[in-house]
């Protein structure tokens, strides 16, 4: 089994051909943003960041922190509509302007994407639980301007930069930016093929078959269940690993920067299936999806 990543391929083509169609093609009627959404723990960012790694699309990545409304400060750095403006036209900025999109040294523009997690935290409608503000407002007109004028930002020309955005439901979001020819919707929930071909990825030394078996046990865990399972046995292994180190070694391996590949570690105790299902189980007690997967 390849040790490459599992991407779903309707996930693949939908994300590609937004890519595509934003960076490569004139007059291109592909609305700039694609917004990805649906359970939490489901590999959204995750897929995303495997296709612009094989893309070579370098991502600018913006937090929903980074959206949030500042205390009233004239400072334009504390301002969230300022700052998405700065990082849209960074990423699109043509040769002449030697903006964030432009490699100097090797004389080409390189293609970026704007990257947008978790954006309903900040800008969905959360009824009495949300703090409506003018800087909210604002957020989402700069948005809509800057789909409906792509290559003119606050005055200057930049390249056209896709927007992705990621999020667990798109009903609280603000209706006229998700209008056609502004946002295309991915609603992203990985069938039961999806998922055990993710699965198995992450645990590829036990067969399907049995992986299926596992799977159809815990019906409602999403993706992210099986990888922090995978993730809890290494630590534990790396505990272990560590206990049969001095104190002394460990510190002259933190002073010269030694370094050792997971894989070493590994090696001598590969995760059984008996093993995935004592973690799946204790996991399951501890009800971790509720308060992780949210």
């Amino acid at each position: 089994m390849s040790n490459e990543p599992y991407i779903s391929e309707k996930f693949r083509e939908e994300v590609e051909s937004h890519l595509i169609g934003n960076l490569l093609i004139r007059d291109t009627e592909c609305p700039l943003i694609l917004g990805i959404f649906g359970p939490p723990g489901e590999g959204k960012t995750f897929q995303v960041d495997e296709i612009c790694r094989v893309l070579k699309i370098k991502q600018i990545v913006i937090s929903p922190a980074e959206l949030e409304s500042p205390a009233q400060s004239s400072d334009s750095g504390n301002d969230p509509v300022a700052f998405l403006r700065k990082k849209y036209t960074e990423a699109g900025s043509p040769k002449g302007e030697m903006g964030a999109g432009y490699d100097m040294y090797m004389n080409k523009f390189h293609p970026y994407v704007l990257v947008i997690n978790d954006v309903d935290t900040v800008l969905g409608d959360w009824g009495q639980n949300v703090q409506y503000s003018v800087q909210r407002q604002l957020l989402y007109g700069e948005l809509m301007a800057i789909c409906d004028f792509p290559t003119m930002v606050a005055r200057h020309t930049v390249k056209r930069v896709p927007i992705i955005m990621t999020g667990n439901d798109a009903s609280i979001l603000y209706r006229p930016l998700m209008r056609p020819g502004r946002m295309r919707l991915l609603q992203w929930v990985p069938d039961a093929s999806d998922k055990l071909q993710i699965i198995a990825r992450i645990f590829p030394n036990i067969p399907k078959k049995e992986l299926e078996k596992l799977i159809d046990e815990y019906p409602t865990k999403p993706v992210a269940f099986w990888k922090d399972i995978n993730s809890r046995y290494q630590e534990k292994l790396l505990l272990e690993w560590i206990r049969e180190k001095t104190r002394d070694d460990m510190r002259k391996d933190l002073e010269f920067r030694k370094e050792y590949a997971m894989e070493e570690i590994l090696s001598n105790a590969p995760l059984t299936l008996e093993k995935i299902k004592e973690f799946a189980e204790e996991f399951n007690k501890l009800d971790i999806s509720k308060e992780v997967y949210v």
